[in-house]
């Protein structure tokens, strides 16, 4: 019966395991490096991207994300990393040798169509400098940047691309500004970001000159520029934020449905004591029309993992904080802001309660002073009724005799009421080490809902408690917390051998509040997987 479920999922039709899980066609590749992205979903049909033939050298991205540890590495050869962000966007993967397919699934997750997008320059023959493709307003573009006048100026450019793959030449202008700052390390400062609204019916450009080479003294600015789904500029605002220092990055921003934007940048800590890195965030509201300025600083602490999302009418941040560094956590912050007002409607600072310190440390609760390591957040979901809910994940990098080691251990969800009070914590057991992969394999997708919170993720085949070191040898589970507070339930999703493909959960789409899609790659071999609940 399994040998006759394998030929059906092989010719076209969808199977499925312990009756949650549908796989559409499959599909090969020439490349052993792909990297997919979720571009959106349009007339039942999803798009995504495909990037293959990357450059093992984007571990330099991840070398330069954290400058201790980077130090750590050529000094003695061994260093931990805290900081995987690197390996979760789209612009790391354009380069030289990358490949770029548009490729469209319809609901049964049968590839409707591939395309390998033509990512060359016509004028002069090199490649375009991508900084990503999104899906706006249904139409799909690719956005990127030119240097001008012998690196006087920076140019945006946004290139529409039709169903089959074609891209505007030479596309649209989005902006273009003389740039104070001609070179960074070697690099050009084109220091271009785009990001869609959550509806993906606009998206907003910054842009901004926050570093400067040694020696080199110039204003600091950032801009910001709001655009509707037909390239349409609806309003654009530009301050001078005045760092203490010499050096800033700009490391999230978000804007919502209806155009207020926020952001977060982070600075050197100019006194020697303390914290390495302090942490401002911005909000421009549009029905204010004013920049708002917070410090997210908690004296004497580290803040880590810091997050922003959007809600009805709200603002919500949060992340971790730390006495001890920024890859471990102590407690949480929480801040609510009304975007009608600007006034913030909830600040909270907490440490972790015993329940959770006893979940993420067993018996070495009371020996650690309630500190958590290598702790970091990845999702943040507002609730309908006023609180909200943190997830989080123990993992590290390690690099050793020239390898990168991904350890990958538990997730974590962490519920909050409307009054910042801990309500309810649930760890989710996993152990994933693997090498020199990416930890493609490794970490998890979630999915949430008004009645629970739903983890995928790879781990042992035989027992889930164990280590998964091999992702060939791997089975996908799913764990069910309920937010009532019963029992959370784990079941097997399927057999990663008997399936013939390994799963990849952290790219993935939420199409529904009970509904999840994830690519499956392995071989050479790829193909998406579908779980409702």
């Amino acid at each position: 019966m399994l040998r006759f479920l394998l030929l059906i999922g092989l010719f076209g039709c969808s199977m499925a395991f312990a009756q949650q899980t549908e796989f559409g066609t499959e599909s090969e590749s020439a490349s052993y490096r792909n990297m997919p992205f979720f571009l959106g979903q349009k007339d039942g049909k999803i798009y995504t991207i495909r990037i293959t033939g990357y450059s093992a050298g984007i571990y330099t991205q991840l070398l330069r994300s954290d400058a201790k540890a980077a130090l750590g590495a050529m000094i003695v050869g061994v260093a931990k990393f805290s900081n995987d962000a690197p390996f979760n966007t789209q612009r790391l993967y354009f380069g030289q040798n990358s490949r770029v397919f548009l490729e469209i699934y319809d609901e049964a997750l049968r590839q409707v169509s591939s395309r390998e997008l033509d990512l060359e320059d016509r004028s002069t023959g090199d490649p375009m400098r991508m900084l990503g493709i999104e899906m706006i307003g249904g139409q799909l573009y690719a956005f990127s940047y030119q240097e001008a006048n012998n690196g006087e100026s920076n140019r945006l450019l946004a290139h529409s691309i039709s169903e089959d793959g074609q891209i505007e030449r030479p596309g649209a202008e989005l902006i273009s500004y003389n740039t104070q700052n001609h070179l960074i390390s070697g690099r050009k400062s084109h220091t271009f970001r785009v990001e869609a609204s959550p509806d993906q019916q606009h998206f907003m450009v910054a842009h901004h000159e926050l570093r400067f080479p040694k020696n080199q003294k110039a204003d600091k600015f950032f801009k910001m520029a709001f655009f509707d789904n037909k390239l349409s500029q609806q309003w654009s605002v530009e301050f001078s934020p005045k760092f203490p220092v010499d050096e800033a990055e700009l490391i999230d921003m978000k804007i919502s449905n209806n155009g207020d934007a926020a952001c977060v940048f982070k600075y050197r800590n100019p006194d020697k004591e303390g914290p390495d890195d302090l942490y401002t965030l911005f909000t421009y509201l549009k029905s204010l029309d004013r920049w708002e300025e917070f410090s997210l600083k908690i004296p004497g602490k580290f803040n880590n993992d810091i997050l922003l999302q959007f809600g009805s009418e709200r603002l919500f941040v949060s992340g971790f904080f730390s006495g001890r560094g920024k890859s471990s956590a102590e407690g949480y912050f929480y801040r609510e802001i009304d975007t009608q007002t600007g006034s913030v409607v909830r600040d909270i600072e907490d440490n972790f309660s015993r329940e959770m310190l006893s979940l993420a440390l067993g018996k070495n609760a009371e020996s650690t002073n309630g500190v958590i390591s290598n702790f970091h957040m990845r999702h943040m979901v507002p609730k309908a009724d006023g609180g909200v809910v943190l997830v989080a994940e123990r993992y590290f990098i390690l690099y050793s005799n020239n390898a990168f080691e991904f350890r990958y251990d538990d997730a974590f969800m962490i519920r909050l009421d409307a009054d910042g009070r801990c309500t309810q914590t649930a760890m989710v057991a996993k152990t994933q080490n693997t090498a020199d992969d990416g930890g493609l394999f490794n970490s998890f997708c979630v999915i949430s809902n008004e009645q629970e919170m739903v983890f995928i993720y790879n781990a042992n085949r035989k027992d889930p408690n164990n280590r998964m070191s091999n992702p060939n040898r791997a089975s996908v589970y799913c764990t069910r917390i309920p937010y009532d507070g019963s029992a959370q339930a784990t079941t097997m999703l399927f057999n990663g051998k008997e399936a013939e493909t390994v799963a990849v959960p952290k790219v993935f789409l939420q199409e529904s509040p009970t509904a999840v899609v994830f690519y499956n790659y392995k071989r050479g071999n790829f193909k998406y997987a579908r779980v409702k609940f």
